[in-house]
């Protein structure tokens, strides 16, 4: 298995020097952005800007806390999203799934802690158009269900200190795994949480937040069509008239699937204004694309 060295870093790491750990072998790093409603990293924007300059991807992580609304909570995430320049650089985000700094949940159930939990990834997701990872240990795992209820919608960052990758129940596998929490790396110093992405560098990219936010609509002979598509929650929409003019088909009057502001579309309602042109969504390593290709008329397709 091909393991790529990352950590996971807070204000309790001071100021790392990125450019020496990275020298060292350090190829990616989780940083942390914020704690429940009211609590911003000192160093989180610090921290991005380095590692954005030495094209080291970056994992963002929210702390949970038991008892607060998640849409307070991941408007405190967001606003650091935005303070660091947006979600260039960015890998999906994770979050802290862990009580609070005591394991506690403060009087709340399993139940109501992991649908808190739930309520936050469903925002995260809203606002990228993938699920997010879910950071957690085994013994709270096994206590709360934590991967029962949220490991299907979500990756895994498993913390688990042995020498063998650790297997959560709810999830598949581990694509993060914290090691050590006193490790020690150059530049960094000691004291520090140690981590794996259990994959390929083209696999990390892959989770990189832009990168499969802008999907490609292609045309015929594989040549993309500029259309400007996008994510639109988890759905994809597009710039009705040129891609409508580059199949071939009347662009006046627009149809009623076009909003009037915009000349937008989500592409699943344009598409029965596109026949004998059919939709077909694939996700490559390069990203997602939407490939335009003529069909039958009761062929269905397969565009969400």
């Amino acid at each position: 298995m091909q393991k790529l060295q990352g950590c996971d870093v807070s204000h309790w790491n001071g100021r790392p020097d990125w450019a020496a750990a990275a020298r060292a072998g350090m190829r990616w790093a989780a940083v942390k952005f914020s704690q429940g409603d009211a609590i911003t990293d000192a160093q989180a924007v610090r921290n991005v800007d380095r590692l954005r300059r030495l094209g080291l991807p970056v994992m963002p992580y929210h702390f949970l806390y038991p008892g607060l609304p998640a849409a307070d909570q991941f408007t405190r995430f967001h606003a650091v999203v935005t303070a660091c320049g947006g979600w260039g650089g960015l890998l999906i985000p994770a979050l802290d799934v862990e009580g609070d700094e005591h394991c506690a949940l403060r009087g709340m159930s399993s139940a109501a802690y992991c649908e808190l939990a739930a309520d936050w990834l469903a925002l995260l997701e809203r606002e990228i158009g993938r699920p997010g990872a879910v950071y957690t240990y085994p013994s709270f795992n096994a206590e709360h269900g934590v991967g029962q209820r949220l490991g299907s919608r979500s990756l895994l960052w498993a913390a688990s200190y042995g020498s063998q990758v650790p297997h959560l129940a709810g999830w598949p596998r581990a694509t993060f795994w914290q090691t050590s929490d006193h490790g020690t790396w150059p530049g960094i110093g000691g004291g520090l949480d140690l981590d794996w992405f259990l994959g390929t560098e083209d696999a990390l990219r892959a989770l990189l937040v832009e990168a499969k936010r802008q999907p490609l609509v292609v045309g015929a002979e594989g040549r993309p069509i500029s259309c400007a598509p996008d994510w639109s929650g988890d759905r994809v929409t597009v710039a009705a008239a040129p891609l409508l003019a580059a199949l071939g088909l009347p662009t006046a009057p627009l149809p009623p699937a076009v909003h009037a502001d915009t000349g937008r579309a989500f592409l699943h309602e344009l598409e029965p204004y596109c026949r004998p042109w059919g939709f077909f969504y694939r996700d490559t390593p390069q990203g997602p694309r939407v490939y335009c290709k003529r069909v039958a008329a009761a062929q269905e397709t397969g565009v969400s």
